[in-house]
């Protein structure tokens, strides 16, 4: 194993990836917001890269002659020596089987290694090319001599399939866009062929390129794509057509390319359920608006028409600023825009139930042909589950998810990286990705409970003074009936439905159609669609109390700074003091009683006491735990100014740490309960 000391270039693991350890060593200097222009700190981090060997195909290009264009050559040119020594350590330590295999022919050996690299390179990216992953600088000092992915930069996961699908914000030729991954990599290798020529001649290894590597792909790629789809029992060439359809379909829908597949192995297979599946679908598809800003015109159209009369009348000078597919592509996206300016979202949705439908009758007709093959029929559906949900991740790194987890480590919460580590280390597996840690548990469970009993109480046992949303959504009868309760046994219900929605796969339809014994009879799909709008709600406040929270917290740090600086000062030009007491009491909402504190809360206020206390029977004169008024907030040795400080901020400062104060109204009932 080699390690490498490089500097970070993104997070996550995609297929075949080397194994990383981070390291945070502190503050960087002052960097530029890019949102709002303003210089902030960013932590500094050290990753140290572990690979098998991180030898890249531009590792052989120091040994390049001298370019006719550029005049550039490489470092070590002509030095055959150093670079029959290269070839030798590669193939004797990581293909000692070819070295074993071809001993007494050089060229034999060289040739053969070659094909193996051009083998492994097909299969790696027809691997990248089935779950949605975009390298984005596939030069070959960013290719591996061993066939597997390293210095993956600016990546990622597509959420919208898109075949011109471009990570990197700053490349925006589309030169390494996800559709021309496969292209890319077949032209690397020719620059190794190129590397190696005094060692294997070009034209024996230009001739393994032709041979290998194209048909080594499509034959991964289709193998893949078969088992991604649940086609186990045959291989038919029709295969090749259903799956360039269904990425068709995905691309004019506007679909998730993960969700997209993974919801599929729910499909049972038989077109006349294809209908409930719809509704599955739906949730994956783009809206209009989503829709709109994905194919508004790229170019001005002042831009385009010149480059169009460009084309006719000088194609020599259009081809060293433009290319024919761009701006046939521009084309398309023009039309497409201005199709999408004349939709309505029912348009938008019958058109892509209409297309979906129609692909759903071609794989139907496919999977009919599969299962003729087997005689149980439930062992056939079985089979074909597990086969698709362990090669449809359920799980994929998205910017949105890591931007969350970052944006949580910087406030102190690491609870969001060990989650999404956990995702990340069982992407296929549903339970494990969203598995949470003992203590995480018992918090969400709290939530949960509180949540439902939330919604329970404003949704479902109150009347509205409008009935118009208790019989559009709760379907209690006509207008003007009577209010209708629902029974405290709907809490527990609630709290099933909103457990389910917490997991990103599992939308309101799929809820009701396929785990409905978990929700009925008190709750349908009415009742659950109003769970839902009112989880958003639930949401929406919880950001805001989160958002107050942090203002607060912030005014009180200031304060406390106005009050250390000078102990002495009195606070009148302090308006309103901001308590610990009145803090906390915010904080917990209406939690006047211990009983719905949870677990974590009286974890925590119990190390508070604890710490009070032994800070007490330590050195009871220095320190004193009564709450103080405004107007005398100093503590500790006489004529020490500021040493040992309790604040009715509810801080105290002993001996340089700043610790918490355990609010009055909260100790009694808390020492009781523990």
């Amino acid at each position: 194993m080699t390690a490498s000391l490089d500097t970070p270039k993104g997070a996550g693991r995609p297929p075949d990836s080397p194994e990383e350890s981070i390291a945070d060593i502190g503050r960087w200097p002052l960097k530029a917001e890019q949102a709002e222009g303003n210089p902030k700190e960013e932590n500094c981090t050290i990753v140290l890269r572990i690979a098998p060997t991180f030898l890249r195909f531009g590792s052989f290009e120091i040994f390049k002659e001298t370019d006719e264009l550029t005049g550039r050559r490489g470092p070590s040119v002509n030095r055959n020596d150093v670079r029959i020594q290269m070839i030798d350590y590669v193939i004797s330590t990581f293909y000692p089987d070819i070295q074993n295999t071809h001993a007494e022919l050089k060229i034999g050996q060289n040739a053969a290694f070659f094909r193996e690299i051009t083998r492994r390179t097909a299969r790696l990216v027809a691997e990248w090319q089935c779950v949605g992953f975009c390298h984005d600088v596939l030069n070959t000092d960013n290719m591996s001599i061993v066939g597997i992915t390293i210095d993956y930069g600016p990546y990622g996961f597509m959420d919208r399939y898109d075949p011109d699908h471009i990570c990197n914000g700053s490349e925006n030729m589309g030169r390494y866009a996800y559709n021309k991954q496969p292209e890319f990599c077949k032209w690397n290798l020719g620059k190794l062929a190129e590397s190696l020529v005094s060692e294997l001649p070009v034209e024996i290894s230009q001739s393994i390129i032709d041979e290998e590597y194209d048909s080594e792909f499509q034959r991964w790629y289709m193998q893949k794509m078969r088992k991604k789809l649940g086609l186990i029992q045959a291989e038919l060439e029709e295969d090749s057509s259903l799956i360039s359809d269904l990425l068709e379909t995905m691309n004019k829908t506007g679909a998730d390319f993960t969700n997209t597949f993974r919801v599929l192995s729910k499909y049972a297979g038989n077109f006349v359920s294809a209908e409930d599946f719809l509704d599955i679908l739906t949730e994956q598809y783009a809206s209009l608006d989503e829709l709109k800003v994905v194919f508004k015109p790229k170019m001005d159209p002042r831009q385009l028409s010149v480059m169009l009369m460009l084309a006719q009348s000088n194609p020599q000078l259009f081809a060293l600023i433009g290319t024919k597919a761009n701006i046939c592509k521009e084309l398309d996206r023009i039309e497409r825009y201005n199709k999408l300016q004349e939709s309505s979202e029912d348009q938008l949705l019958s058109n892509n139930r209409a297309l979906w439908e129609e692909w759903l009758h071609k794989y139907s007709t496919r999977l009919s042909k599969d299962h003729a093959t087997t005689g149980d029929n439930d062992t056939f559906v079985a089979e074909r589950v597990k086969i698709m949900d362990s090669n449809n991740p359920a799980f994929v790194l998205r910017n949105y998810i890591a931007q969350n987890a970052i944006d949580a480590a910087e406030k102190g919460d690491f609870s969001e990286v060990q989650r999404v580590l956990r995702m990340l280390e069982n992407p296929y597996d549903v339970e494990v990705s969203f598995q949470q840690s003992p203590d995480e548990a018992g918090d969400e469970d709290d939530e949960l409970e509180e949540e439902a009993d939330w919604i329970y109480r404003n949704a479902f046992a109150t009347p509205t003074i409008s009935l118009q949303e208790s019989t559009d959504y709760l379907e209690r009868g006509q207008v003007g009936a009577t209010f209708s309760r629902k029974g405290p046994s709907t809490i527990q219900k609630i709290r099933e439905a909103l457990n389910f929605m917490r997991n990103p796969h599992f939308g309101v339809p799929f809820i009701a159609f396929y785990r409905k014994e978990y929700v009925e009879p008190e709750l349908n799909i009415n009742d659950l669609w109003l769970v839902w709008q009112w989880d958003e709600k639930w949401t929406q406040l919880k950001i805001r109390k989160q958002s107050l929270i942090r203002l607060f917290q912030k005014m009180q740090a200031s304060q406390y700074d106005q009050i250390s600086a000078d102990p002495d000062k009195p606070l009148a030009d302090i308006k309103r003091l901001i308590t610990h007491q009145a803090f906390v009491k915010f904080a917990l909402e209406s939690y006047s009683d211990v009983e719905r504190l949870s677990k974590k809360k009286l974890r925590m206020w119990k190390q508070m006491m604890m710490i009070e206390r032994n800070l007490a029977a330590k050195e009871p004169h220095r320190i004193d735990l009564q709450p103080r008024s405004a107007n005398n907030h100093i503590s500790g040795e006489t004529g020490k100014k500021g040493q040992n400080l309790i604040l009715s901020l509810g801080q105290y400062k002993y001996d340089g740490r700043v610790y918490p104060k355990v609010p009055l109204w909260l100790r009694d009932q808390t020492e009781k309960k523990l």
